[in-house]
């Protein structure tokens, strides 16, 4: 039995007619997935789709000179799932980051600035939920203490050719060097987003993405050409847009069977005893026991991230 996927929402219900400046580089060795925050005003899941577009207006300009919004996905407030990057439901593609791309990684993003306040409930739910789902499908393993080792693309961190070890969840500060995803955000890498990914892949039963097998060691063809790096910019203007074109049908991504109201994400379809208790019981801790307001304010420029 596996974990159900998320509901994500499709690049079409928020850019309509933005297009890929030009063709999107697959991703061929997902070894971990990255965590960011956009920096950006912390408003209502409302405002989502004039900052999906406002975002993708600055990474496409001069200043970031990217193809497309950086991330794969990104989370609002209200716990909806967005898929960024074009092509990011079908299969891995690469992002963008600033301070430089190392590759290897799916990136994850909160709609918002978490330097000092925890993202909403619905919105830590629906990452982790996220998380577990994409560690599944790309065999990335969650187990406790789980870590890959890579080659250095390239970045403001890391040179090109420098061997990192990084756990299987991280967050951009580990790879570049920037203030993202934020001091309290990146907290709950450790205290939250881990250790819940990993609860819910084992209420679902046995899954690729609680393996313990070891990470692939580095090997020649992770030396690729270096990316370009990115220097911090300012924060871009949030001016509202207008939204994007109709829908399409949802794909089986997005259908997500046996949704449970009262979590705001689907569980997995006949869920045991156990298991169902499990899931459900991390869930009502993070509700029961909010962490609250933790994390220095004010020791990193506010701009809108990658």
């Amino acid at each position: 039995m596996a974990l159900m996927p998320p509901v994500i929402r499709p690049r079409a219900d928020w850019a309509g007619d933005l297009p890929t400046l030009w063709a999107i580089q697959p991703e061929e060795d997902v070894r971990f997935l990255l965590v960011h925050h956009t920096a950006s005003a912390n408003v209502g899941p409302e405002s989502s789709v004039a900052q999906l577009r406002s975002f993708y207006g600055y990474h496409t300009s001069a200043e970031k000179g990217w193809p497309d919004i950086a991330y794969n996905f990104l989370v609002d407030s209200g716990g909806q799932i967005w898929e960024g990057r074009t092509g990011s439901l079908a299969g891995p593609v690469r992002g963008d980051a600033t301070g430089g791309s190392q590759g290897h990684a799916l990136l994850c993003c909160f709609i918002g600035d978490f330097t000092a306040i925890e993202p909403s409930p619905a919105a830590t739910e629906a990452m982790t939920h996220l998380l577990a789902w994409l560690a599944q499908t790309y065999a990335v393993s969650l187990a406790e203490g789980a870590a890959t080792t890579f080659v250095s693309r390239g970045s403001s961190r890391w040179p090109a050719g420098s061997t990192i070890t990084t756990p299987t969840i991280s967050g951009h500060r580990d790879m570049s060097q920037t203030s993202c995803p934020g001091d309290t955000a990146y907290a709950m890498l450790e205290t939250t987003f881990r250790p819940g990914a990993r609860s819910l892949l084992a209420a679902a039963g046995p899954s690729a993405g609680l393996s313990d097998s070891p990470s692939p060691e580095p090997t020649a063809t992770d030396a690729v050409t270096p990316s370009p790096s990115d220097t911090p910019s300012a924060t871009p203007s949030m001016s509202a847009a207008e939204s994007g074109g109709a829908s399409p049908s949802m794909s089986a991504v997005a259908a997500g069977a046996g949704q449970d109201a009262g979590l705001g994400w689907p569980l997995a379809a006949g869920l045991g005893g156990t298991a169902a208790v499990a899931a459900l019981g991390w869930v009502l801790h993070r509700r029961m026991n909010p962490q609250g307001q933790h994390g220095p304010t004010g020791h990193h420029a506010k701009r809108a991230e990658p």
